[in-house]
């Protein structure tokens, strides 16, 4: 909980703790990310994906405009990845935010992403709508090996040819 909480600290004063309603908004969203009935465990006692999703927490918690993630779904097991990280862009795109992530998963990134900023190195980069980019060639040429794109649910996925 505590942890958790320190993403509501740009919403007080120097002088003013933490209220009741900033205690309820950090029990909603541990509940929302899986972490309810956890409130008073350290952290050190969490797994890693607990831990990740603690300081997603944090983040949901700031109420920001633009939400920054550097591998956001490290650490995540599949249902938390797919779950936890759908919701949070979700959410922020009803409230008129901007997620920008890092990814090196192509799969959660073209799940999750509308556009994409590729870096191929030495500064050639190539950035757009995410159909338009999602190519076999952009991709194999990206990660350095060959890859197949195969539809399935209407969304596009890429395995190692």
């Amino acid at each position: 909980m505590e942890t958790a909480l320190t993403g509501r600290h740009p919403w007080l004063s120097l002088f003013e703790g933490e209220g009741e309603t900033d205690i309820e908004m950090a029990l909603q969203t541990l509940k929302q990310l899986g972490l309810d009935g956890m409130e008073q465990r350290e952290l050190w006692s969490l797994s890693g994906g607990e831990r990740r999703r603690v300081d997603l927490a944090a983040l949901v918690l700031q109420k920001t405009q633009v939400a920054l993630l550097d591998e956001p779904a490290n650490h995540l097991d599949l249902h938390y990845q797919v779950d936890v990280m759908g919701h949070l862009i979700h959410n922020w795109q009803q409230e008129g935010g901007i997620v920008i992530m890092v990814m090196h998963d192509v799969n959660l990134a073209m799940r999750f992403s509308d556009h994409l900023l590729l870096l191929f190195g030495e500064g050639e980069t190539h950035h757009g709508n995410a159909a338009d980019l999602a190519t076999e060639e952009n991709f194999s040429r990206l990660y350095g090996h060959p890859l197949r794109r195969y539809p399935a649910n209407g969304q596009y996925f890429f395995v190692p040819a």
